[in-house]
């Protein structure tokens, strides 16, 4: 048998440690960590941009309209006028239906009911806000022309119908005007304009992803 020598340490020298390669997909994950931070927070950014952007032009827009219509002039010169031609087409159509009604600026009188057309019933405030909504989205210059010329209209023609509509519930059942002028009118009429918006969006919209984005 043979013996091994020991190797006698020398305290005056230091021993060498080789240290273990740490493993490489912790070593990555250190190494990358930061960016990998500031890349999702890059990330998040470009994925609520849109939305971002939709909100603050829509807001912008429909603060726009809210200060405008509150303006004394405008509501002299536009507002009124507006109200009553409302009042006037809804009052011929319901004359042409059978029902003989008077209109007296903006109060349509027939049938043992009254209705007045009010600042909330005339829509002119719910088609600025249809027009804020299409601002707002990124579409050419043809299709916001197309929203400007047929919206206002469209949901002008939408908005007599309503008032139709209400006079003939006041006169038929006029317990319920309350809650179907409050609720029911109200909210179908919301509920074409953001479907007249969303019709235009697909057609003209010129980023068809960004929709999914503002939505979702």
């Amino acid at each position: 048998m043979t013996r091994r020598k020991r190797r006698r340490r020398n305290p005056g020298r230091r021993e060498r440690t080789v240290k273990k390669p740490a493993h490489p997909r912790a070593a990555q994950r250190r190494r990358g960590r930061r960016p990998t931070l500031r890349q999702a927070a890059w990330r998040i950014w470009q994925a609520h941009w849109p939305a971002m952007r939709f909100a603050v032009l829509f807001g912008l827009g429909v603060g726009a309209v809210y200060w405008l219509l509150r303006r004394e002039t405008i509501a002299r010169t536009v507002v009124v006028p507006f109200t009553e031609s409302i009042a006037t087409c809804s009052g011929a159509l319901i004359s042409m239906l059978g029902t003989p009604v008077q209109v007296s600026h903006r109060v349509i009188s027939g049938a043992g009911f009254t209705i007045s057309i009010e600042n909330n019933c005339n829509a002119i405030f719910e088609i600025g806000f249809f027009l804020a909504a299409v601002v707002a989205y990124p579409a050419a210059w043809r299709g916001r022309l197309w929203a400007f010329l047929v919206g206002p209209p469209l949901l002008y023609a939408i908005n007599l119908l309503r008032v139709i509509g209400l006079f003939y519930v006041g006169v038929w059942y006029p317990d319920l005007f309350n809650e179907v002028h409050l609720h029911v009118a109200q909210s179908f009429f919301i509920l074409c304009i953001a479907l007249l918006w969303l019709v235009w969006v697909r057609r003209f919209g010129t980023r068809p992803l960004e929709l999914a984005r503002i939505l979702g």
